[in-house]
C-alpha cells in the first residue's frame, strides 16, 4: 500500500512538473514575441524620425532654391536664372532618383 502511495506521488510530481514545463516554454514564448514586437515598435519610431529628416532635408532644398531663383530673377541677369534653373533641374532628378530608389515595388495582384 505504501508502494502505491509511493508511484501516486511520484507520477503526481511527475505530472506536476510537465505541467509547470509547459507553462514555462509558454511563458518564454510570450516573452520572446514581446521583445519582436519591441524591435518592431523601435524600428517604427526609427523610420518615422528618418522620414521627418528626409522631409526636413526637401524643405530646406526647395527653400533654398526658391530663394536663389527669387534673387536670380531679381537681378534680372539671364545667366544667373539660367544657373538656378539648372540647379533646379540637378536637384529634380536628384530627388526623383532617390524617391524611385527608396520606394518599395507595388506588388502584383
Amino acid at each position: 500500500m505504501m508502494r502505491n502511495r509511493n508511484r501516486n506521488q511520484r507520477d503526481g510530481n511527475h505530472e506536476v512538473l510537465s505541467l509547470l514545463n509547459e507553462i514555462n516554454n509558454k511563458l518564454n514564448l510570450v516573452l520572446g514575441m514581446e521583445l519582436v514586437n519591441m524591435a518592431t515598435l523601435d524600428d517604427v519610431v526609427t523610420a518615422v524620425a528618418d522620414e521627418s529628416t528626409v522631409v526636413d532635408s526637401v524643405v530646406t532644398l526647395l527653400t533654398d532654391l526658391k530663394a536663389k531663383l527669387d534673387a536670380a530673377i531679381a537681378s534680372g541677369d539671364p545667366v544667373k536664372i539660367q544657373a538656378v534653373v539648372d540647379a533646379i533641374a540637378a536637384q529634380k532628378q536628384k530627388l526623383a532618383d532617390a524617391v524611385v530608389a527608396n520606394t518599395p515595388a507595388v506588388p502584383a495582384v
